[in-house]
Order: C-alpha cells, then sequence, then structure tokens
C-alpha cells in the first residue's frame, strides 16, 4: 500500500538521469535494478553510457527509457588497467589526463541538461555527470584505491573522491557497513564524514531460484580488451581437461549472436539478464573474473566461486585476495590457472552469506531519491 501511494505521488514526476561508465559490464548490471525499479515508480528514465555498456542496457530495457544518449567514456581505463603491471610513472602521467577528460564530460553533459532539465541524476562512476543544482548522485565502492608499489595511494584516491564528492549530493556505497564485500575499498574512511555517503547493500540483477538442471560449471567471461580475450582463450585451452562434467561458457559480448551446443558444453556470445541469472543459479561452481558486481551476484545467490582477477587491475587483484583471506572465494591469477584443480579447490571455500539481499536496497535507494 505504501509503494502504491509513493507511486501515485511521484506518478511521472521526476526525469532520472543514469549515467554509467563502460569499463566492462559490471556497472551496467548493478544499475539495472534501480533502472528497474524507477520505472515501477512511473519515472522518466533516460540513460547515458558507452560501448559495451550502452548495448547492454539497450537490449535489457528497449523502448522502456525515454532516450539513450552516448557520451564517450574515459580513455584512462584502458590506458593504466591492461595486462600489464601498473607503474608508479604511468599513474602519474595519465592522472591529468583523467582529470582534463572529466572536465570535458561535464562540458558536454552541461548542454545535454540545458535541454532535458534531468531532476536526478545518478552516476555510476561518471565523474563529470552531475548538476550542483539538482539533486546529484554517484554510485561507487572504489574509494580507497590500493595500487601496488605506491605508498599512500589509498589515502590519496580517498582524497580525490572527498574532492569530488562537493559536485554531488550523497555518494551512495554498494556495500554493507559490517561484514562488507569491499573491504578497505569503501571501509576505514580517513576524509570522508558519516554524512557524505551511504551503504545501500548488494545491488545485484540476478535472483534466486531453484532449479532442477543443474550444471557443474559456469564459466563467465567479462572485462575490457585485450585482458578479456586473453581469459578466454586460457579458459578454452583447458577445457579438454575437464572430463564429465556440464559446463556453460558466456563471453560477456553484447554484438556477438554466438550459440554453440553439445551433449556437455554450451558457450553464448552473450546472455541476458534472465539467461545469465539462470545459469548462475543452476551452477554448482561460477568461475569468473572477480570485479565486484560478480562479487554482489554471488552473494546474492549464495554461490560457491573461482575468482580470477583481472591482471592488472588492483581492485579484482585486492577483492580475491581480501575474500580468500575472509575464507569466501578461493582464487588463482590469470597466468596460473590450473585446471581442473583449482575448481577442486574453489568447492572447498564456503562462498559470502548474507540474508541482506537486492530487495532491501532498492527501498533504501528510492527512499533517498525521492527525498532528494
Amino acid at each position: 500500500m505504501a509503494k502504491f501511494i509513493l507511486c501515485f505521488f511521484y506518478l511521472g514526476n521526476m526525469r532520472i538521469l543514469f549515467a554509467v561508465n563502460s569499463n566492462g559490464l559490471g556497472h551496467a548490471t548493478r544499475c539495472v535494478p534501480l533502472i528497474e525499479e524507477s520505472l515501477k515508480y512511473n519515472h522518466e528514465v533516460y540513460i547515458l553510457s558507452d560501448y559495451r555498456a550502452l548495448s547492454f542496457l539497450k537490449n535489457e530495457f528497449k523502448k522502456k527509457i525515454k532516450k539513450y544518449f552516448q557520451l564517450k567514456d574515459y580513455s584512462l581505463q584502458n590506458r593504466l588497467f591492461t595486462n600489464k603491471k601498473l607503474s608508479l610513472n604511468k599513474f602519474l602521467i595519465y592522472f591529468p589526463v583523467y582529470l582534463n577528460e572529466i572536465r570535458k564530460e561535464h562540458v558536454k553533459f552541461v548542454e545535454i541538461q540545458k535541454k532535458y532539465k534531468f531532476e536526478r541524476i545518478v552516476s555510476d562512476l561518471r565523474l563529470g555527470i552531475y548538476d550542483t543544482a539538482i539533486p546529484s548522485y554517484l554510485i561507487t565502492h572504489l574509494i580507497r584505491v590500493p595500487l601496488k608499489n605506491i605508498k599512500l595511494t589509498s589515502d590519496v584516491t580517498e582524497r580525490a573522491f572527498y574532492i569530488l564528492k562537493s559536485k554531488f549530493k550523497k555518494i551512495l556505497i554498494p556495500d554493507f557497513e559490517e561484514e562488507s564485500l569491499s573491504g578497505d575499498l569503501a571501509h576505514n574512511f580517513r576524509f570522508f564524514r558519516k554524512e557524505d555517503y551511504v551503504y545501500l547493500g548488494i545491488l545485484s540483477m540476478t535472483k534466486k531460484k531453484q532449479s532442477k538442471k543443474k550444471i557443474d560449471y559456469f564459466f563467465s567471461i567479462s572485462g575490457l580488451e585485450p585482458v578479456r580475450t586473453i581469459f578466454e582463450k586460457k579458459i578454452f585451452s583447458s577445457l579438454d581437461k575437464i572430463k564429465n562434467k556440464k559446463i556453460v561458457i558466456a563471453l560477456g559480448k553484447p554484438e556477438s549472436k554466438l550459440v554453440k551446443k553439445t551433449s556437455n558444453l554450451e558457450i553464448y556470445g552473450f546472455l541476458d539478464k534472465d539467461k545469465q541469472s539462470k545459469m548462475m543459479n543452476r551452477a554448482e561452481l561460477v568461475i569468473t573474473m572477480s570485479g565486484y558486481t560478480t562479487l554482489m551476484d554471488l552473494a546474492e545467490l549464495e554461490k560457491k566461486a573461482l575468482l580470477i582477477p583481472t591482471k592488472g587491475q588492483p581492485e579484482q587483484e585486492y577483492l580475491a585476495k581480501y575474500h580468500f583471506e575472509q575464507g569466501n572465494f578461493y582464487y588463482k591469477a590469470q597466468d596460473k590457472i590450473n585446471i581442473p584443480e583449482d575448481l577442486d579447490k574453489a568447492m572447498e571455500f564456503s562462498g559470502y552469506k548474507t540474508s541482506r539481499k537486492t530487495k532491501s536496497s532498492l527501498k533504501k535507494f528510492m527512499k533517498i531519491i525521492h527525498k532528494g
């Protein structure tokens, strides 16, 4: 009844823009439940993104969205986070470039905002998409970034976000305050005050369902190129070592229509939200990169997993090690995968268990959006 009253009160009353980072598909998939919930309240929803993330969101929502905007994403994520080791020199050289790209992004967005006059802005790590005149919210869990061999970077990156925070009403962190998924990436702050941020809880587009048709291993491949393709080749080169098991592989390429099926192997170029959720529910073990959104999906479904951090991405390397130390998931570096032995070891770990699911996070999100 309360939801109906809220829906009636806000019927057609707000134009909400979701600006989504295109670094892999994780930012897009975790925004799916937020967009769905906003549509349930009959808000006028717009989406701004780029590359595969934009293709994914267009395929997911089609004409339900008022308008899609394509705005080029940051080049830094391609320049820094490759399969090569991140150096201090590389970080310092490209950081000013990153800041300049954020500035240019904001200039372009101002022109869009003049025309469409959005009343709420939800920016998932698109740092130049904000309007200080209206409630603008930044979604991120990646605040204190621990770069290897670069001292105090956690403090430096938190300080940078603290400065950027002035452009946003509040930072929305998709995690819990206690028993966290992100560890120190979004906890133990030095500069942020409690009024600067809110822990929303996990955001996952997957839904837990019981399935009689089980599969042994579900390989979910994703990420930026060329690392995604390197990971794909590594997996395919190991398949002949897995005997008498049912295997499903999703390549994470929205533009691909590839489908291949044999008696014990299914390969898909891409799986939409419902099919991805179905496969994860059926899987006894999920083999995936240790992206944060993937961890939220695993938590939502309470699944076991073998985590393979993307080489060169400090966030994924930290998260994989953190959850290994917590006893949640087994992990292995991409160039050291040993299949099938690593699959057996991963089955010995319990997975991340929580009774707090996406449903409660959405209630908190809508309360924040409506309050403004």
